[in-house]
């Protein structure tokens, strides 16, 4: 069994301890996952195939995670540089020629003087621009010739007086009082102008409306569509001392996520973590009861986590109303092509990016709601900068909106030491009057 299989084969059991710890007692205990961590940290230098280094990787961005939402303490993640004699070298380029080695190769040398064999005449530059020069030579001849013609025939054509138009504008005068109606004039007959006497009656000029303007709309950006797990709430009443959370996840979903290291995790407003349910293909429905709701005093936020970090999830808050109308809530993912903000999602070796709900709430008039979340990076030293849809943010609160039952959708990121993460924000919230 090589080195990675061996810290695969540790990762897979940490997870499946996950289902037997208890809130109080988290197992596996955090001593043991640290333990994980700084050996899977100093094994890294002996493997070297950019999949394997991906998924160590990513498994230790799980577990940091976990020892965070324990201990509020982000532990050293980075892996190991692998040993130079486990990469495998690259092809290297071919070298160009300059342009004196161009020359040297192309001319064969006899004797101490260059021999060069005579090529076909269209290569020889001097034929080249005595062409040029002998067209252009007869095109002004050409058109020399034709100019002593048109100048030589031109007094025996007939030639046509230019023919004037004069354009007149004319404004029509409507009077207040009636007018006599306009005489007509005898055919064959000149018009005479008309003799027009000034009177003390006011004269009302018609204004002529403008054409109107026509603005067009800018269509809106193309979005691009991608496979998503999408979550959608179900709510129903229940008895008050009775709260149930059931989450379940499609077939389909669990594929694209991974069966491993899949896990459905509810985190108060704090940060804390309240509990955490592994999802596999034997097990795609976990349910929550009333030991664990019952110590909710605000908004939780449900999450699944996967050490996947490719696949864009839907975030959910759970909120339990006072006169217990939700207190049955039913989250259901499933996997669909849905528009996304973010073309193509960046990760990084050592940085990472998480967040925590910090409240939500309906808008006073009802149509929209909006929630506050606090950013977190994670995995380096550097001040971290924070991203809300290409906008660089003062400080690590974010404040988003969407319309009642819709889900809102924001692209998220953090630069810090010379790296970028790049992820999709979509939450939904219970407020659907």
């Amino acid at each position: 069994m090589t080195i990675f299989e061996t810290l695969q084969t540790e990762h897979v059991n940490l997870l499946d301890q996950l289902d037997t710890g208890t809130d109080d007692v988290p197992k596996p205990s955090i001593d043991v996952v640290r333990d994980y961590i700084e050996r899977v940290r100093v094994a890294a230098a002996s493997v070297a195939g950019p999949r394997e280094r991906d998924q160590l990787r990513a498994n230790l961005n799980f577990w940091g995670a976990y020892v965070y939402e324990h201990t509020r303490t982000y532990p050293e993640t980075a892996l190991s540089p692998a040993r130079p004699d486990l990469i495998e070298p690259r092809h290297q380029k071919p070298r160009w020629q300059s342009y004196r080695e161009l020359i040297a190769n192309a001319t064969p040398y006899r004797g101490s003087r260059a021999q060069t064999a005579p090529g076909p005449w269209w290569q020889n530059p001097y034929y080249l621009v005595g062409g040029l020069l002998a067209i252009l030579v007869i095109f002004l001849v050409m058109w020399a010739g034709y100019a002593l013609l048109r100048a030589a025939f031109a007094p025996a054509l007939p030639t046509t007086p230019p023919v004037t138009v004069t354009a007149t504008a004319h404004y029509v005068e409507m009077p207040l009082t009636p007018t006599e109606p306009p005489t007509a004039t005898p055919p064959g007959t000149e018009p005479q102008p008309a003799t027009h006497t000034p009177t003390s009656t006011p004269v009302r000029r018609t204004p002529t409306p403008e054409s109107p303007t026509l603005t067009p709309t800018p269509s809106p950006p193309p979005q691009t569509l991608r496979q998503q797990v999408v979550a959608s709430l179900e709510v129903a009443p229940a008895a008050c001392d009775a709260r149930t959370l059931e989450v379940r996840v499609a077939d389909d979903a669990l594929k694209l996520l991974g069966e491993r290291g899949i896990s459905a995790r509810l985190s108060a407003s704090d940060g804390q973590l309240l509990a955490s349910n592994s999802l596999t293909s034997q097990r795609e429905i976990v349910t929550f009861g009333s030991a664990i709701l019952a110590r909710q005093s605000g908004s939780t936020l449900l999450r699944l986590r996967s050490v996947s970090d490719d696949v864009t999830t839907t975030d959910v808050i759970i909120d339990f109303a006072e006169d217990c109308s939700r207190n049955t809530m039913r989250v259901i993912y499933q996997l669909v092509e849905a528009p996304a903000v973010v073309e193509t999602l960046k990760s990084a070796a050592n940085l990472a990016l998480d967040w925590e709900l910090l409240t939500w709430g309906p808008s006073p008039g009802g149509e929209t709601w909006v929630a506050r979340l606090q950013l977190l990076a994670s995995g380096v030293d550097a001040s971290a900068l924070f991203w809300l849809d290409g906008q660089r943010l003062e400080d690590d609160i974010i404040t988003v909106e969407a319309t009642a039952c819709e889900p809102a959708r924001h692209a998220i990121g953090v630069s810090a030491g010379g790296e970028v993460v790049l992820r999709e924000l979509v939450l939904l919230s219970p407020y659907c009057p």
